[in-house]
């Protein structure tokens, strides 16, 4: 009889691992403060051959020196064109952004604003590519050619913060197409389903640059390579007459510091 009610007792005092889990933690979690980095993006939009986007412009910027020689030369014959301005930009780029107005899609500045926490990335839509658009591109087993239907470029930009006032932007075009479906995505562990369109990362045409404040990465297009991968970007329809340049400035790098909440 005695042995019963020790057990008893014993039931009545010791909690089930099941209370356990659901009580409450009384503690919360304690969430470091997080640094984000403001990101103005500039969709500007010219007519084709506007000297306003021609060499007076690209001579006044100045060159991007961390880009690895690989990526470089890839970039190069790919048609893309990619340049730095500073917190004061050259007259060129002043012009430009001056003499435009949004209600011509000839002369057209369009802004966007992100803000990004530092070791993330936000995803730009450049532009979207008429259907049946042949994609060419080199690979160690020859030369590929896709047909690109219901297809858009992006931009990939990662921003990581330096120091207080620097940034690492590291930009990597991609193109997604062909109709939206459940695809296997491999993971560091396994494969995961994702809905989604095909993508294409072209990670050999990836580029970074550190920024201060206020400074500026300007891309666009080689006109000397008209028929390059950069053309789906910036001059995906050449019957509208119309070529894109992208301007990318570092804005206000600031720390977010968190709001604890007492919600469970």
């Amino acid at each position: 009889m005695f042995s019963m009610l020790a057990l008893s007792s014993c039931t009545l005092l010791l909690p089930r691992s099941t209370d356990l889990a659901v009580k409450k933690n009384p503690l919360p979690p304690i969430v470091e403060s997080r640094e984000t980095i403001e990101l103005e993006v500039y969709f500007v939009d010219r007519r084709i051959g506007d000297p306003l986007i021609g060499e007076s412009l690209w001579s006044s910027l100045s060159s991007i020196t961390a880009v690895a020689s690989e990526n470089r030369a890839r970039l190069a014959e790919d048609g893309f064109r990619f340049g730095m301005a500073s917190s004061r930009p050259p007259r060129a780029l002043q012009s430009l952004l001056r003499l435009s107005d949004e209600q011509d899609p000839m002369r057209r500045v369009v802004p966007h604003r992100y803000a990004v926490p530092s070791g993330q990335e936000t995803l730009l839509v450049i532009s979207k590519v008429p259907d049946g658009t042949p994609l060419v591109r080199k690979s160690d087993d020859g030369v590929k050619t896709t047909e690109l239907n219901q297809a858009q470029c992006l931009l990939r930009v990662n921003a990581q913060c330096m120091d207080d006032s620097w940034a690492r932007l590291t930009i990597t075009p991609e193109i997604r197409h062909g109709a939206s479906t459940l695809r296997p995505i491999a993971t560091d562990q396994n494969w995961q389903y994702h809905e989604g369109q095909q993508a294409l990362p072209f990670y050999q045409h990836r580029l970074s640059a550190e920024l201060n404040s206020g400074e500026v990465v300007v891309l666009g297009l080689n006109p000397t390579q008209p028929d390059g991968l950069a053309a789906c970007f910036f001059r995906s329809d050449v019957s509208s007459g119309i070529e894109r340049l992208i301007l990318i400035r570092v804005g206000e790098i600031r720390k977010v510091n968190p709001v604890r909440s007492e919600n469970p």
